[in-house]
């Protein structure tokens, strides 16, 4: 992937990515917290407290970290963590309530 295929939306709300297979899909900043990988997110899941995410999250800054992946900052956490791109492709790929929403005619 490159950068042409990653953007920050709705003011940090969501990261769009854009799969191999030219799908587009969009990650909510409070999935990407939830399933952060950095120390703090580890942390959070050994406490039990990586499902309340905080009111208000957004993601501050995205960066690609060489071919490895992407680095994501939030506003509750400005270190944020390094999400390698199978991780995000993943977590892109699981089935979301959009998928099973039908638009009206």
């Amino acid at each position: 992937m490159s950068k042409s295929e990653i953007a920050v939306l709705n003011y940090g709300d969501r990261l769009d990515v854009a799969l191999a297979h030219g799908r587009r899909r969009s990650l909510d900043a409070g999935t990407l917290w939830i399933e952060c990988p950095s120390a703090a997110g580890r942390r959070r899941r050994i406490d039990g407290t990586h499902t309340v995410v905080p009111l208000g999250l957004r993601i501050t800054e995205v960066t690609e970290v060489g071919t490895y992946g992407l680095h994501v900052a939030f506003s509750a956490d400005v270190r944020g963590g390094v999400f390698p791109w199978p991780m995000l492709i993943e977590l892109s790929e699981r089935p979301q309530v959009a998928d099973f929403i039908t638009p009206a005619a």
